[in-house]
């Protein structure tokens, strides 16, 4: 039986209310700790604990995973499921993917200038010379996305550093995305990606796909910063139409 323990009270009155959380949890001999108690403070000086909250799960042969930071319940989810997966939840709830620069410059290359289904075979190939482990290479992307920052050097764009899905829509790859949502094309939605996943902005401010979008929409039918010469927007209206569709069904 594996162990989680949680050091801090946000986690406990939020994410951990949860109904799917607290069924996950269920299959773990779990333990809570309050930061300020005595066996809090000998847990932190034994792993080395210096942010809050933090979890940490040890596993039959004792080996130790640990997160640190705020998750919302599909993160939780996502630790519990796979602790093996090496995800660090910083202050604002955003994850490293563990990707070295150079892998990350390589893979925004292959979101401006590749169909969905080569990106991927492109991306995983790289993901595997990293050492990086996945169980699903689909959700690996979708939940390193928002890490992954894409440099814009065209004229034409809505933010020069975007993160990865919002570059390959700014840089007109329309059919990076259209095959991120309809990944094998049979009208269904990429179960494997959180459509809804929020990005923070350099203001703070939270941002999802759909918002960047809209934002793409309106920037061009106000004719800013040659939106008119750049984007089709039919495309961009089918787009928002499906990602519309995942939104909802999801």
């Amino acid at each position: 039986m594996t162990k989680t323990v949680a050091i801090a009270q946000d986690l406990l009155n939020d994410t951990y209310q949860d109904g799917d959380v607290k069924e996950a949890l269920s299959n773990f001999d779990h333990q809570l700790v309050e930061a300020d108690t005595e066996e809090a403070k000998q847990l932190m000086a034994k792993y080395g604990i210096t942010a809050f909250p933090t979890q940490i799960i040890v596993s039959n042969d004792d080996e130790t995973y640990t997160i640190s930071g705020f998750l919302n319940e599909k993160q939780q989810l996502n630790f519990l499921e796979s602790p093996d997966f090496v995800e660090v939840a910083s202050h604002m709830g955003s994850q490293d993917s563990g990707l070295s620069d150079t892998a990350k410059k390589f893979i925004c290359v292959f979101a401006k200038n590749e169909s969905f289904e080569d990106f991927m075979i492109k991306t995983e190939n790289m993901v595997k010379r990293e050492g990086i482990k996945y169980k699903n290479i689909h959700k690996f992307v979708s939940d390193s996305s928002t890490d992954i920052i894409c440099e814009n050097k065209k004229i034409i764009y809505m933010r020069k550093k975007p993160s990865l899905f919002k570059y390959a829509l700014d840089t007109l790859n329309y059919e990076f995305i259209e095959g991120l949502i309809d990944h094998d094309k049979d009208g269904k939605c990429n179960p494997n990606v959180d459509y809804s996943q929020k990005e923070i902005l350099e203001d703070g401010t939270e941002e999802d796909l759909m918002e960047f979008l809209d934002k793409i929409i309106d920037a061009y039918n106000k004719g800013e910063k040659g939106m008119r010469v750049g984007h089709d927007i039919s495309t961009l209206k089918r787009v928002r139409a499906a990602l519309d569709f995942c939104l909802e069904t999801r």
